[in-house]
């Protein structure tokens, strides 16, 4: 992938309401990184070849529908199990069974960067310590699942 013009994006179905692109190329611009930030509305019988073959594309984002099916489809194909060196964004994909967030380069990585998230927001934004609470949790796609991988390790 060439350094000077990198490619990166949203992929859902339907994202064409997403403002994601617009802030990241605000960001891309202001930090004076050349790359460009789009939207890629993936249908359901197209996901797997873009997970496979858009290797334009160095990272990209998921929404919904495909937090889960794209976990599935990357580890099928490509697998992240017995990696010695697991990141926590991995080992929370891995609990969640779901995954947000795909880099390509220098090696296709994916995370889950939703429980992280959750939990600083938990702590920092509503300082509300969960250990040890009870907690109901409305959902169960992948931002759900993300949601209690984070309150089961914390």
């Amino acid at each position: 992938m060439p350094s000077e013009s990198l490619l990166y994006g949203l992929i859902g179905y339907p994202v064409k309401h997403s403002l994601s692109a617009l802030m990241h190329n605000a960001a891309f611009e202001a930090c004076g990184i050349k790359a460009k930030y789009e939207l890629f509305e993936v249908e359901p019988e197209n996901l797997e070849s873009f997970l496979v073959d858009r290797s334009d594309v160095a990272g990209f984002n998921i929404t919904v529908p495909y937090k889960v099916k794209a976990k599935d489809i990357l580890n099928r194909r490509f697998g992240i199990k017995n990696v010695p060196t697991i990141s926590q964004e991995e080992e929370m994909a891995e609990l969640a069974g779901a995954i947000n967030t795909v880099k390509r380069f220098p090696n296709l990585k994916f995370y889950n960067t939703d429980a992280a998230g959750f939990l600083a927001s938990l702590r920092f934004d509503l300082n509300f310590e969960p250990q040890g609470k009870t907690v109901f949790v409305l959902g169960c796609g992948g931002a759900g699942r993300a949601v209690i991988a984070a309150l089961l390790l914390a």
